[in-house]
């Protein structure tokens, strides 16, 4: 019995140890994490961990429930099983969600072979979930044009997808678990070849390098770049639409050209470089031939149109030397725009036409000359100050403190300079403009932080430098300052915080009119740097109120100030429209009723949330009248009583205003020899749209009521209708409109010597008996362009009196017919 059961027990066991050892061989044939795959012994692929499949997907390994599997057997598109040998056990792997379909060309329909997909998360990376974070998959499409990416998510993918001859397409999001089709569009390809001076050197040989740019019109940075020492460069992969091209070579000028591809065309642009001009010359002051030393001058091309697209393909940038001179060896024999900077901050820009110039080409150019301010600072007897700070603004700088505690003087300033042990200041090199004002301001440490104001302080001094002079009889005198110190508390006695003292001057704008402080957490204030005299306290809180004081400053003393402040109440407003709707956006004002609301610093206002709701805040006891207006509604009140403290709540129901007919108006408009007027416009549509075919124009949706209307037209008179009634719905024709031709008036003002007087006034005042022409003859006035230059813009022709007045000179009258289209005159000023 035993022999007989012993032969089988030993063919078992070797069964047994053979598949153990097969199985032994296979794991250690599998290399985990590097997602590549190894062969079993029977030659079946065995994929385990994370694989790659034949679509340039990720296959992930699943769990499941283990079942035997023989070599051959296939899996569904959802479920794939190890191909393993016969009786060994398999994990199952399990495809979570997929991007799919098919490319196809948007012309004829083909499916794209060997494209290239690239996907990654769409939404940014910080609100990505946690295994989105670093996703990104890379796959490709197959002889049939179709694809297959595994994506771990069902969060929509951005996805690129790049082809030989297509233009790469970018989709911000693409459908998961979904077939989808992509069509790309063929694109289109520019060859440039640059010609011309380009392969022209100095001895006759070729230029090293040509650059070749290509840009979308609209875009102001060129889109692609390349050099060749061939000159030549071809675009591929572009969409159809415009494009500029350009070529730039040294010691050429730059060729320039607009081109337009449509899908699937090649183009072939040859662009002729010219040949560069040397730009030299001076920049001079505006009234003498005396260089400016200093100044950067840049040059550009400039196209016309597209300029934007290419304004700065090659700028250059030099100095002036001593005498004024800058040279650019190699400019654009085009076009050309020149840009100017001062040592001292004035802006210049100047259009070259340097078309058809062939070697050099000379251009002086004229800038205002620097100014310069000097003068003395004294004390109230006569003294001179040194370390005084002397500040520089323009003249439409309010000198107010923007800041609690913080002085003008330390206001940003276009200059600051301290004086000499002498009292004298000077400021060199001064932008020349209209008006400046200076003040002076003293400390005896000489600390202006900001945070204290000077023991002394002038009063504002408008000058008015002129460019190449120097203004240096500024005299600024100091006058001891003032302050005002002071406590905020409520009836209590406990200190009331983050209170806005302001002080308002009673005595001269010219002074420093109005500063403010607010209070510490303790309740106390302080104001330095006052001037003296009369001025007006108020004292302000959100949840208090207090009553204004009066109080006059004198120099050298500091003045004590305490404020009671009584507490306030507050209102809650709702507001709503007939139907029981809330009005957002609702102007919400309160005021006392019987009272002046002059008392108070400022109105309380509020505007209503998405709910109807505004609060005011700070209000005192007593009865407060409440006004509530809405757009497309009428203006609506209510009364509220309002305890301190206190909340009080009021609602306030707004009527709809009654949707008024708006009305038409209609005519035709000619010039005087029957011709169609160019950009016909109305200078006020009062909210109406024109429609203009011919000389026939059509005005809709004005507003109804007694109006009057000024027809324009280019190089023609204004034309001003009479007051005409406009009903609702109502339809008024102008009949017939003449226009009259218009002329530009150039008014030069010269001094005795012939030279440019800065500061006159120009008028053309209409003669009495007026010779032709019709249309708006009122008195015209221009304003200086350029010093001692004004510039008339639609002037009827006609017979005009010129009046012209400057400081210093005799009035100029002088009779003048305009007859052109550009009329220029000359005036030469008399000496009184």
């Amino acid at each position: 019995m035993i022999r007989a059961h012993r032969p089988r027990r030993r063919a078992a066991l070797l069964v047994l140890l053979a598949v153990c050892a097969l199985m032994v061989g296979t794991l250690a044939a599998v290399q985990w994490g590097d997602g590549s795959s190894e062969h079993a012994v029977d030659g079946s692929s065995v994929l385990l961990g994370t694989r790659t499949n034949s679509d340039g997907g990720e296959l992930e390994a699943g769990r499941s429930s283990v079942e035997p599997a023989t070599t051959g057997s296939s899996a569904s598109d959802d479920e794939r099983v190890v191909l393993a040998p016969e009786g060994v056990a398999a994990l199952p792997l399990v495809e979570t969600h997929a991007v799919s379909g098919v490319i196809v060309d948007h012309v004829s329909g083909e499916p794209v072979p060997g494209a290239k997909i690239s996907i990654v998360a769409g939404i940014p990376r910080e609100f990505r979930p946690t295994e989105l974070k670093k996703e990104q998959r890379d796959g490709g499409t197959d002889a049939a044009g179709r694809f297959r990416i595994i994506w771990p998510s069902t969060v929509e993918p951005r996805i690129t997808v790049t082809a030989d001859g297509y233009v790469e397409m970018l989709r911000p999001t693409i459908s998961v678990d979904s077939e989808v089709e992509l069509r790309l569009l063929p694109a289109a390809s520019i060859e440039v070849v640059a010609g011309g001076a380009f392969s022209v050197g100095e001895a006759g040989g070729l230029v090293a390098l040509v650059e070749l740019r290509l840009g979308i019109l609209g875009q102001r940075r060129p889109r692609l770049a390349h050099f060749s020492a061939k000159g030549s460069a071809l675009f591929e992969n572009l969409a159809p639409g415009e494009y500029f091209v350009s070529a730039d070579a040294p010691r050429t000028g730059v060729a320039f050209q607009r081109v337009s591809v449509d899908s699937g065309e090649v183009r072939v642009v040859t662009l002729e470089l010219p040949l560069a001009v040397r730009l030299y010359g001076r920049v001079l002051e505006m009234d003498r031939d005396v260089g400016i030393a200093g100044v950067e001058v840049r040059v550009h091309p400039f196209f016309q149109g597209v300029w934007q697209n290419v304004e700065r393909l090659r700028e250059e940038r030099v100095f002036t030397d001593e005498t004024g001179h800058y040279e650019f060896p190699f400019v654009h024999p085009g076009t050309t725009i020149a840009e100017l900077r001062t040592p001292w901050g004035d802006r210049g820009r100047r259009t070259l036409e340097l078309a058809g110039s062939i070697g050099a080409v000379e251009y002086d150019i004229r800038m205002k000359a620097a100014a310069e301010i000097s003068g003395v600072v004294r004390d109230v007897r006569g003294r001179p100050v040194a370390g005084a700070l002397v500040s520089v603004n323009e003249s439409s700088s309010s000198f107010h403190w923007n800041e609690p505690n913080r002085h003008p003087i330390l206001r940003e300033a276009l200059r600051r300079v301290e004086t000499d042990s002498g009292g004298v200041f000077r400021i060199e090199a001064f932008p020349a403009s209209s008006k400046v004002n200076l003040v002076a301001a003293w400390r005896a440490d000489g600390v202006y932080d900001g945070m204290t104001g000077p023991q002394a302080i002038s009063a504002v001094t408008q000058v008015r430098p002129v460019a190449g002079t120097t203004v240096d009889d500024v005299e600024l005198v100091l006058e001891p300052t003032c302050s005002i110190s002071g406590t905020v508390e409520d009836e209590e006695g406990d200190p009331v915080g983050n209170a806005e003292v302001e002080l308002f001057s009673e005595q001269s704008r010219s002074r420093l009119a109005w500063a403010r402080s607010r209070s510490s957490a303790t309740g106390e204030f302080v104001v330095e740097g006052l001037l003296p005299g009369p001025y007006l306290v108020v004292c302000s809180h959100v949840d208090y109120s207090s009553e204004p004081a009066r109080m006059s400053l004198t120099a050298g003393i500091q003045a004590e100030l305490a404020f009671t402040m009584q507490r306030r109440s507050r209102i809650r407003v709702v507001v709503l429209d007939e139907t029981g709707n809330a009005l957002t956006f609702a102007y919400v004002t309160a005021e006392p009723v019987g009272g002046s609301s002059t008392d108070t610093p400022r109105n309380p206002s509020a505007r209503t949330d998405g709910y109807g709701r505004a609060t005011i805040l700070g209000l005192e006891a007593g009865v407060w009248r409440v006004f509530a207006n809405a757009k497309g509604h009428e203006r609506s009140k209510g009364d509220l009583e309002v305890e301190v403290p206190g909340d009080a709540e009021l609602e306030i129901v707004l009527k709809s205003k009654p949707v008024e007919e708006l009305a038409t108006v209609v005519g035709t408009a000619t010039t005087q020899d029957g011709g169609v007027p160019r950009r016909l416009r109305f200078a006020d549509r009062r909210g109406g749209s024109l429609e203009v075919e011919g000389g026939r124009f059509r005005l809709t949706g004005v507003a109804p009521g007694r109006t009057e209307f000024v027809l324009r037209a280019e190089d023609c008179v204004p034309y001003r209708t009479e007051a005409v009634q406009l009903y609702p719905g109502g339809e008024y024709d102008l009949g017939a409109i003449e226009l009259a031709p218009a002329s530009r008036v150039h008014v030069e003002v010269l001094g005795p010597d012939g030279e440019r007087l800065q500061g006159a006034s120009a008028r053309l005042i209409p003669l009495p008996v007026v010779e032709g022409g019709t249309g708006d003859r009122r008195r015209l006035s221009a304003s200086e362009q350029n010093r001692g230059r004004f510039r008339f813009v639609d002037v009827p022709r006609a017979s005009w009196a010129l009046r012209v007045d400057a400081e210093g000179y005799r009035t100029h009258r002088e009779r003048i017919t305009v007859a052109e289209l550009d009329e220029r005159f000359t005036v030469t000023m008399r000496a009184d």
